[in-house]
């Protein structure tokens, strides 16, 4: 069966802006771009065939923004 010798190519990506002399730093994640991630596993075993449905994330991406705060104490 040619569903149980399967692999998956993925292809993520993650770019980083931050600006100079700034304190935000700002991220694009992005996940399964090939939209080829299957949800179906196959198992063979001595006790017979396994079929597994789970529940995956489709594709997506994510944009994030990070703050760095510094606060010194006062001396």
């Amino acid at each position: 069966m040619k569903k149980l010798d399967t692999t998956d190519p993925i292809w993520n990506l993650r770019l980083t802006y931050t600006p100079r002399k700034s304190r935000w730093l700002f991220t694009v994640d992005g996940f399964d771009l090939l939209h080829k991630l299957s949800n179906v596993h196959y198992a063979v075993s001595a006790s017979g065939r396994t079929v597994t449905y789970s529940n995956t994330l489709p594709r997506y991406m994510l944009l994030t923004a990070h703050y760095r705060l510094n606060i010194q104490p006062k001396k």
